[in-house]
């Protein structure tokens, strides 16, 4: 409530007035409304539903009293008294069915649908054994008739008479239910009444409240504000004084401002040098990558020559390990040869001749197969360490490619530094412009503030006049509006500031001296070509 304007309270007030109106009328329309429906329900749905429950009580008892009727005439041999009473039980039975018809069609609860379904499916029970009963009564046979009646008519009969009452009863008991709803709901709506008009009342006493409290604010805020005139009169004066300093220094610190960014300008040329030279090293590295890429494919491709050497010499060899067994097989051919040549004699004697040529040939391939078998040993041998060794001259590639490739990364964290640093620098450099402008601005506001000051001095006479106004709208005595009009005419302009702000007589110096970085540069990687980007 203390942060509320004048508008503002009173505004609240009279809403909250006429919120509460609005609620209790509204309240009264609601519980109205609702009675309403009440009362239509009780006297309308409410009073039907019980009208056709009675009829089906009736109805039900109207049953049960014909089918005896009709029992007890067909025994006396009455066949027309009888017929007569088939016909009430049948009318009475389609009036039974209507009544619970007609109730399910106004509405009914989950409670009465199932006792509806109960009845229902005990007339539906009581329906074929009725029939039976009534074709041994148009037969004329007592004994069948009344067995039938014993047996399969008594007791459904009995049950739908009192599943019949319970219907009267239940459709009682929810139209007793309604009524006291009725009665509580008019209790309801006098302790809402009573409840809101309570609340008026004290709503009423709150914007009396609101209105003392209102004026005691005023009366304090006038006091307040003409405190607060005294102070600004004071205050005046420390304004201008402040201002004058304030001129001074921005003074000041533009020529340190101007130092600062010729100092600044110094560091961006240096940081793009420094991302130029880290561009040239990140194109060296990019390619000394792919050399290494290229050496590394070139030494996979050798190992590969070597497995398929060492595939086609074990393939040798076993081509030379099948000569030696087939001259190992001509030799042994060749001594049966000679055996057979000696059993023959003389005239075998040509034979053994080329039996013993035959095995001398056979040796002589078994032992050159040997030494054709040692040799692609010894090739097999050499190959294996051949290719152990550019395994290894592999793995060392691989390992020097990783070393070139975390270079690589490191030159490029180097290049995106040194590209944020030139960033950083050039935004550093429009800081500081922007700090001149602002230092200038500030000279030139602090000249103004200055005049305001006097501006401000002179505005506090019209605060106390102002205050003496409102003291007398509410019965505060102020003090006079003389002391503010005499502070005015006694306060001293002090002397203009200059707002422009010089730049130094001497040139500045830079603070940071330029550092050469020279990086060597490959010939042909220095183009835009070879510059390969992280």
């Amino acid at each position: 409530m203390k942060n509320l304007t004048i508008k503002q309270k009173l505004m609240s007030a009279t809403g909250a007035l006429t919120f509460l109106a609005m609620v209790l009328g509204g309240a009264f329309a609601y519980r109205v409304s609702t009675l309403g429906d009440t009362i239509r329900t009780l006297g309308v749905d409410d009073a039907r539903k019980f009208y056709f429950a009675g009829i089906a009580d009736a109805s039900g008892a109207e049953m049960l009293a014909a089918q005896r009727g009709e029992l007890a005439q067909t025994a006396l041999g009455n066949w027309d008294v009888a017929a007569k009473r088939e016909s009430q039980y049948a009318a009475h039975e389609a009036e039974f069915r209507k009544s619970i018809k007609e109730i399910r069609a106004i509405g009914v609860g989950p409670a009465g649908a199932e006792l509806l379904d109960k009845t229902e499916a005990t007339l539906d029970r009581l329906a074929p054994a009725h029939a039976r009963f009534v074709a041994a009564v148009n037969s004329h046979d007592v004994k069948q008739a009344a067995d039938i009646n014993i047996n399969e008519l008594t007791q459904p009969l009995e049950e739908a008479d009192a599943l019949s009452s319970q219907i009267l009863e239940h459709q009682q008991k929810i139209m007793t239910d309604a009524s006291n709803d009725a009665r509580g709901s008019v209790v309801t709506a006098e302790s809402v009444a009573m409840t809101l008009l309570l609340l008026a009342f004290i709503a009423s006493a709150v914007v009396v409240w609101v209105v003392i409290r209102l004026e005691r604010d005023l009366r304090k805020n006038v006091l307040d504000l003409n405190q607060g005139a005294e102070q600004i009169a004071s205050a005046a004066s420390q304004i201008s004084s402040s201002s004058q300093n304030l001129a001074r220094d921005s003074s000041e610190q533009a020529a340190m401002i101007e130092e600062t960014s010729a100092s600044s300008e110094e560091i961006s040329s240096m940081a793009k040098r420094n991302a130029d030279n880290a561009r040239s090293a990140m194109g060296i590295v990019s390619t000394a990558v792919v050399t290494s890429h290229q050496s590394a494919a070139a030494v996979k491709e050798c190992v590969n020559s070597m497995t398929s050497i060492n595939e086609s010499s074990q393939q040798i060899a076993k081509i030379i390990s099948v000569i030696d067994k087939i001259s190992f097989q001509t030799n042994i051919l060749a001594l049966n040869a000679a055996v057979e040549a000696a059993r023959a004699g003389e005239a075998g004697a040509g034979f053994a001749v080329v039996a013993e040529e035959v095995r001398n040939l056979a040796q002589r391939s078994a032992e050159a197969a040997r030494e054709t078998s040692a040799l692609i040993g010894a090739a097999l041998t050499n190959a294996a360490d051949g290719r152990t060794k550019i395994e290894s001259m592999v793995e060392a590639g691989a390992k020097l490619e990783g070393s070139f490739t975390e270079i690589k990364s490191l030159v490029d964290q180097i290049g995106d530094g040194s590209s944020e640093q030139v960033g950083g620098v050039d935004q550093i450099a429009r800081a500081i412009g922007r700090m001149e402008s602002v230092t200038q601005k500030n000279a030139a506001n602090a000249e103004e503030s200055a005049a305001a000051a006097e501006q401000l001095n002179a505005q506090s006479g019209a605060l106390y006049e102002l205050a003496g106004r409102l003291g007398a709208m509410v019965g505060v005595q102020t003090s006079s509006g003389a002391m503010a009009r005499q502070s005015a005419k006694s306060f001293s302009a002090k002397p203009a500031v200059k707002s422009a702000v010089k730049s130094a007589a001497k040139p500045v110096k830079p603070m940071i001296r330029p550092m050469a970085v020279s990086v060597p540069v490959a010939a042909g990687v220095g183009n835009d070509a070879n510059f390969v980007e992280f």
